[in-house]
């Protein structure tokens, strides 16, 4: 190895910037999906003012993290 980067094509970069977003957007999509099911865990077990805090906080740490 020379220790140079290699070189991409303009293609294969096209690639995995496809890849990079599909993975976040399931990453967002799961995320969603249980801050969802937690949120309306808390509303039957607490209250719907409880659950909106824990939904809320949940949905956007999601993206944070």
């Amino acid at each position: 190895m020379t220790g140079r980067p290699i070189a991409l094509s303009p293609a294969r970069m096209w690639e995995r910037a496809m890849k990079a977003l599909i993975l976040y957007v399931l990453f967002v999509v799961t995320g969603a999906a249980v801050a969802v099911a937690i949120g309306y865990t808390v509303e039957k077990e607490v209250s719907s003012t409880a659950s909106l805090i824990v939904f809320l906080a949940l949905f956007f740490a999601n993206f944070v993290a």
